[in-house]
């Protein structure tokens, strides 16, 4: 059994409490908690009223709520809450709720009956000790002899979700829920680094796209590339070459391709308007979510329906940009529709203009890299019984652009300019995301069934006159002159993934908790590439079919796993895991066109069989209730790739998998009542076998195989106050030593030695927010919040023998925003990139291109709920 607690901070200053039966249980107060799961609903509203609120989670975890918002007294707003839910709320003593169901609640109780608030778990009995400012008398509680007789989870832990970010500041490490162990738990309990994104925040100041809001999170680096690549490192673990080292999931279902020359370098950029919450797991997660998490791994967590009342958010906002083109724009929306008591429907979508701010003075063009993106999201809550529920979601996203964001540096032109060739179409990327979620409690084990599908769909065209220029002119120059030197290179992926993992969980005894599991992944992914030759200056095409080349690859995956964890006391257990995986790759291609004569020429190749065992070894110990230590020992890997064509180009037919070891000691804590909290982590890794990108000398085409090893060892210390109920500074801080321990081959393209830094990755960052809230009048409220963001220099990808790998030099950001909520309405004004820094994030469409972060951008929002 889990009893959850929601307690309020206890201001020092207070001599004496008030009863909340007689006192707050009458007085109004503005109330905003919007529609969400019914626990972290309760806990907002005991946080913003100073009381403690006890309840059983297995029996409410599955519930959801309508919210309550208006100007309410304590009394109105619980009962907003459960509306519908089957439960109802008594007072146990002066500050204590309890949520019992409507069934078996007793009349209710005064103030001067003083049951004691909590069970005999004795770490819950420190919880409401610390809220209160003393221990509770130990006295058994009669209030909780039904639930301990229904006994039926493992954990005995008192679990605490988040609060609203902008209502109340930031959610409080103790206060966050995140699902990083593939079950809901409190962020202080889980023994892995998290990093935890509120999604409103994001949309209140149209921070949507990856390289806005990654400098939030500890450890995380995005780097934009060529196409509509991305590179995601997580703790410097990046080489520039193979499959993704980050894996990316929607709801725990695995989003991202796992091949690379086709949709597996390609992450999406997932508007937050259909997201609850982003959490960033740092270091492997093998044992729980297979291959491609060396790094770690993000998680996307959209909003489910509730069929507790109808509920709903509209918001709009513009921006301005410095060298913009003009204007942005934003508009979203989303709704909770229930439909009876059982089926609830959730439906938002969005439609919004990012300004274009690159211009190319050659052809006279301003802002090309302007978008368009829209999208939304359809989701459906079905509870035929108490103990069964099915969500499934249907999630599209589209977003296209006329040019890249990428500038070219040189003499004639600015930091925010390009001279590629006429012709350049830009990018359109589609997503699709279909998932369906079935939990059942079967009694003495719970089932859960995660269904999904995905398809991708990008195209992309870009100025490839530096690669293939000299070839055309070469071949049209005595034809058509010296401008016959140009080409564009244009590139369409479709993939489509397929993903199914049962699992179960349980308990044997009161020492063992277990957590059981099957999956299985399937991916198809069809690229098709090819290079025209055309006139540099007028963009007349002179040969559409200069060369051609195709790839089709398919990935399967078929994994077991197992976690145990033995609890030696309440305070001590330890976790181990386990996870077998066998994958099938198999990648098929031919090249086509003028180079090659008109014939085709076909890639012949073996298919790559993989099996792979990870491990995970977890021993926790909780000092207190708020402060636990822990340590961590896990793996991970990327499966190998068969090589195209291997015979001409010497090479490998398929390349090795390479795995992450982690050997990790970290602490999570929270002092003074909760108004201080602390997350480190102090951790080595060693990256043996590495995958990166070789070159064939016959002919210069890329291939995959295993290079050197290396390591990547840091320490990370996060840390949030509230010196008072409203003023809140968090602040982070990372050093990330990320180097080779050995040299690449001496027959590699690819130049490295022992001792060079990882790619990409800073070796120290950091970034500190502060947030003041002002009361006025009519309950209205004013906050201010700055954010300053530091990112250490970088460098690039490996390079060949004589190339020197690109520099990125270090950069600061900062971002202002202020805003007042009044009622149901939120006005937000923002800038962010205050100083216009220029700072580089990656590299663009050629070897000399970059990619800056956004430029200044000012703008305002405007949201309503109802």
């Amino acid at each position: 059994m889990r009893i959850a607690v929601a307690t309020a901070v206890a201001c020092l200053s207070i001599v004496s409490l008030t009863s909340i039966a007689d006192a707050q249980a009458s007085i109004k107060q503005f109330t905003n908690i919007p529609a969400q799961a019914l626990d972290p609903a309760l806990q907002m509203l005991a946080k913003e009223r100073r009381f403690s609120v006890v309840y059983v989670s297995e029996e409410i975890a599955s519930l959801n709520t309508a919210g309550a918002v208006g100007e309410l007294t304590v009394d109105e707003a619980l009962t907003r809450l459960l509306q519908g839910t089957g439960f109802t709320y008594r007072y146990v003593n002066d500050e204590t709720v309890t949520i019992v169901p409507v069934s078996v609640a007793p009349v209710q109780q005064t103030q001067d009956v003083k049951e004691p608030a909590i069970s005999r778990d004795t770490d819950a009995r420190r919880v409401i000790g610390a809220a209160s400012g003393g221990e509770l008398a130990s006295q058994t509680p009669s209030l909780f002899a039904r639930a301990n007789a229904s006994e039926k989870t493992e954990d005995t832990t008192p679990s605490v979700a988040s609060s609203s970010s902008k209502e109340e500041g930031d959610a409080r490490l103790d206060e966050i829920v995140v699902t990083a162990q593939k079950r809901e738990e409190r962020l202080l309990d889980v023994p892995v680094p998290v990093g935890v994104i509120q999604a409103q925040e994001l949309t209140q100041t149209n921070q949507v796209l990856l390289r806005d809001w990654f400098m939030e999170v500890p450890g995380l680096t995005v780097q934009p590339g060529n196409f509509s690549q991305q590179t995601l490192v997580i703790r410097g673990i990046a080489s520039g070459g193979g499959d993704p080292t980050v894996a990316v999931t929607l709801d725990g279902i695995p989003l991202t391709g796992s091949t690379a020359p086709t949709v597996g370098t390609v992450i999406p950029d997932i508007d937050p308007n259909d997201l609850a919450r982003i959490e960033v797991l740092r270091g492997p997660q093998g044992t729980l979510y297979g291959a491609e998490s060396m790094g770690g791994l993000i998680n996307y967590v959209t909003v489910d329906p509730t069929t507790s009342g109808f509920s709903g958010r509209m918001e709009a906002g513009t921006s301005s940009i410095q060298n913009g083109a003009e204007p942005g724009f934003n508009v979203r929306a989303s709704a909770n529709i229930p439909v009876n008591d059982t089926l609830a429907i959730g439906v938002s979508g969005y439609r919004r203009q990012d300004p274009g701010y690159i211009d190319n003075p050659i052809l006279n063009q301003q802002g090309i890299n302007e978008a368009q993106a829209s999208g939304g999201r359809l989701a459906a809550l079905w509870k035929p019984a108490s103990n069964i529920s099915l969500k499934v979601g249907a999630l599209i996203q589209k977003i296209e652009a006329n040019g890249y964001s990428d500038s070219v540096p040189g003499p004639s032109l600015t930091s925010l300019q390009q001279n590629y060739i006429p012709g350049v179409r830009g990018y359109q990327r589609t997503l699709e995301a279909y998932s369906a979620i079935l939990k059942a409690d079967l009694g003495a084990v719970q089932l859960t069934s995660n269904t999904g599908y995905s398809t991708q769909h990008d195209k992309d065209a870009l100025d490839f006159s530096y690669g293939f220029g000299g070839l055309v002119q070469q071949t049209y120059g005595p034809t058509y002159g010296p401008n016959a030197n140009g080409s564009i290179y244009s590139r369409e992926d479709k993939g489509s993934k397929f993903t199914q993992e049962i699992r179960l969980n349980g308990s044997l005894g009161s020492k063992f908790d277990w957590l059981a599991g099957v999956f299985y992944t399937e991916e198809k992914n069809h690229d098709l590439q090819g290079g025209t030759a055309e006139n540099s200056v007028t963009g007349a095409v002179i040969d559409p079919n200069f060369w051609i080349s195709g790839f089709h690859a398919s990935y399967e995956n078929y994994a077991a796993f197992l976690n145990l964890t033995y609890k030696f006391t309440d305070r001590l257990d330890v976790q181990v895991g386990a996870r077998g995986s066998h994958i099938h790759t198999t990648d098929t291609g031919y090249d086509t066109g003028t180079l090659y004569g008109g014939a085709t020429v076909a890639d012949s190749q073996s298919p790559a069989n993989n099996n792979v065992f990870d491990y995970l070894v977890t021993p926790r110990f909780k000092v207190t209730s708020t402060w636990m230590v822990y340590a961590r020992f896990a793996s991970a890997f990327r499966p190998g790739y068969p090589n195209p064509n291997p015979t001409p180009l010497n090479v490998p037919l398929q390349s090795a998998p390479d795995s992450t070891k982690d050997y990790e000691i970290g602490t999570k804590a929270s002092f003074l009542n909760n108004r201080l909290s602390l997350d480190t982590s102090i951790f080595y890794i060693d990256w043996a076998n590495i995958q990166t990108d070789f070159y064939g000398k016959d002919n210069g085409f890329t291939y995959t195989a295993n290079g050197s090893d290396a390591k990547s060892e840091g320490l990370e210390v996060s840390v949030e106050a509230h010196p008072t109920d409203h003023f809140q500074l968090t602040g982070w801080g990372t050093y990330t030593n990320a180097k080779l321990t050995s040299d690449f081959p001496a027959n590699s393209a690819v130049y490295g030695l022992s001792g060079d830094r990882l790619p990409i990755s800073p070796q120290w960052a950091g970034h500190i927010s502060a947030q003041q809230d002002f009361e006025l009048p009519n309950s209205a409220l004013l906050f201010a919040k700055a954010e300053w963001s530091y990112v250490g220099d970088r460098l690039g990808i490996f390079q060949s023998a004589g190339t020197a790998r690109p520099f990125y030099p270090a950069y600061n950001k900062v971002d202002l925003d202020v805003g007042l909520r009044l009622d149901d309405w939120t006005a937000t004004l923002y800038v962010n990139n205050v100083a216009n820094e220029r700072g580089i994030v990656g590299y663009g469409t050629t070897p000399i291109s970059v990619v800056y972060i956004t430029p200044r951008t000012i703008g305002a929002s405007l949201s309503k709920r109802f």
